[in-house]
């Protein structure tokens, strides 16, 4: 479609309607002392009026004078939009992610809110934020509205922390220990706990700049986390000393929400889906980066960045390319899979364009593929050489850059990594179902339905109860222990899809469990990390 300043919304509608009923799309106002400004972040973001736009803004704050003021927008504007101002905001009130996000950058708090009436794409459940205005500073509550229960009694330990129970967060075994990360004692900060893997007690905890959404990563002595702002930091496991800091080169653009990547030479990747770094985890020293491979979008990915033997592959539905790989060593890009449409698409069909190509296209609405082929969470990479991911409505398998297998499921926004027992993968195939296919051919073993209803919505866009299932599963010997957002875990037979039991925590689950040999490990929605005996 032809951009114009009447004609730029998606569905091809004009603005009029707006200013004729609403108001002018960009305007400013004081409220107790504070100057609020309001942009058109959508014009501006695709160039049609951001020179008038630029020019009202500057000549608006440069009558302010020293006044204190914050920016409301859509999205937040690229860090080129600050430069040329007279005064920085205090804060940058934004939605269109849909997701809980507090950041601070250069002095400015950066705040995303949780949408009120469904569940963010972050799969934060239903809330709102509080913003108070307190004559000197700009401070965001923690979201409210979420009910908040207690963890059922039972458990052999649990410490309420505000560690990340997101899709990719929850708890790594090192040792006799259990290492957590998560938000910090403000909305903005991030924390990296160690506690006794018998008893709970912490052993140490450690502040972070930004909060952390995903579990982190060990390498050796270290422990190496991601921030939601892209930055990365390793800390020393034995006393949780912050050793290195890399910082991300757009942490406006830059929503990380996934676990880092340990190659085979132990090179850490980071950054996802921004700017990839690759990292030596003992110095910090870069080794390697990758520009952005898709444009700026407010789909939050969940893919991450995965070893496949020698290959790194990464993926962000619902944009083309559906899947690219790159060498470990060096970076540099091997293959991409843009449209495959059948199975045994082979990648050498499908490299006509490499992925550094694709990271200077602007027009992110053109590489658009809701319902396809994109992952859309962590693919898994069985012992044979099989990698398996969970798509828009699918799940596929590739070996060697061709697809072999497609089976289609009832998951539109389920990131959940799928696990292996034998020769079987075993995926959440829909909020209420688990299956089990053979990985070479993709054919069923089994399906299981589980009953009960979610406590709280997650899955994105949806404001009523739904099923319990979404996280990833985690298979120990022969049993599936599969997080459920009914506030339970659930145990299946691996090799037969029999229901074993449940193991009742009283708060909604998403992040894999850690299972050890007699106790179960869970991370809740709530930040809370729960232990409790397997027998």
């Amino acid at each position: 479609m032809s951009l114009t300043d009447t004609d730029y919304l998606i569905n091809g509608s004009s603005s009029d309607l707006w200013e004729r009923h609403v108001g002018p799309r960009w305007y400013s106002h004081d409220i107790a002392g504070l100057h609020i400004v309001a942009i058109d972040w959508n014009t501006w973001e695709r160039g049609i009026d951001r020179v008038r736009q630029d020019r009202w803004i500057r000549n608006d704050i440069d009558a302010i004078g020293d006044r204190p003021w914050i920016l409301l927008a859509h999205d937040n504007p690229h860090a080129s939009f600050f430069r040329n101002l007279p005064t920085k905001p205090l804060a940058v009130l934004t939605g269109h992610w849909h997701t809980d996000r507090v950041t601070t950058h250069q002095g400015i708090r950066f705040i995303n809110t949780p949408s009120a009436l469904f569940a963010g794409l972050d799969h934060s459940a239903p809330s709102s934020r509080i913003i108070t205005w307190d004559g000197i500073e700009v401070k965001p509550s923690a979201p409210i509205g979420v009910p908040r229960t207690p963890v059922s009694g039972g458990a052999l330990w649990s410490r309420s922390l505000q560690a990340s129970g997101r899709t990719a967060g929850g708890p790594v075994l090192c040792g006799d220990a259990v290492i957590v990360a998560g938000t910090g004692d403000e909305p903005e900060s991030g924390r990296v706990t160690v506690l006794g893997l018998t008893d709970g007690e912490q052993r140490w905890s450690t502040a972070f700049d930004h909060p952390i959404a995903a579990r982190p990563a060990v390498v050796g002595n270290m422990i190496i986390v991601h921030d939601i702002a892209g930055n990365a930091a390793g800390f020393d496991v034995t006393d949780g000393t912050r050793v290195w800091t890399d910082f991300s080169a757009d942490p406006l653009r830059d929503w990380c929400l996934t676990v880092p990547a340990v190659s085979s030479d132990d090179v850490v990747v980071v950054g996802y889906p921004g700017t990839l770094r690759a990292l030596d985890p003992v110095t910090g020293e870069r080794r390697w980066t990758f520009p952005r491979p898709w444009p700026h979008f407010n789909n939050v990915p969940h893919t991450g960045v995965m070893l496949a033997g020698d290959e790194l592959l990464l993926g962000a539905a619902p944009l083309r390319p559906a899947l690219v790989a790159i060498e470990p060593q060096t970076g540099e890009p091997m293959w991409q899979l843009d449209s495959p449409s059948a199975e045994g698409t082979d990648r050498s069909a499908a490299v006509a364009a490499t992925p550094l190509s694709v990271a200077v296209r602007d027009d992110a609405m053109s590489h658009l593929d809701w319902f396809g082929w994109s992952p859309v969470g962590p693919g898994n990479r069985h012992r044979s050489g099989v990698t398996v991911f969970p798509a828009s409505g699918h799940l596929w398998a590739i070996d060697d850059g061709k697809i072999l297998w497609d089976r289609e499921t009832s998951t539109v926004y389920a990131p959940g990594q799928p696990a292996f027992h034998g020769d079987l993968v075993i995926a959440v195939t829909s909020d209420r179902r688990m299956s089990a296919y053979h990985v070479r051919t993709g054919s069923a073993a089994w399906s299981l339905e589980l009953e009960g209803d979610a406590l709280l919505p997650h899955i994105p866009f949806r404001r009523t109860a739904h099923g319990p299932l979404m996280g990833s599963p985690t298979v120990e010997k022969n049993t599936v222990y599969a997080p459920g957002m009914d506030g339970r875990i659930h145990a299946v037979n691996a090799a037969t899809g029999r229901y074993e039991r449940s193991y009742e925590i009283g708060q909604s689950l998403l992040a894999p469990p850690l299972a050890t040999d007699d106790r179960l490990i869970v991370v809740t929605t709530d930040g809370t990390v729960v232990a409790v005996g397997r027998d």
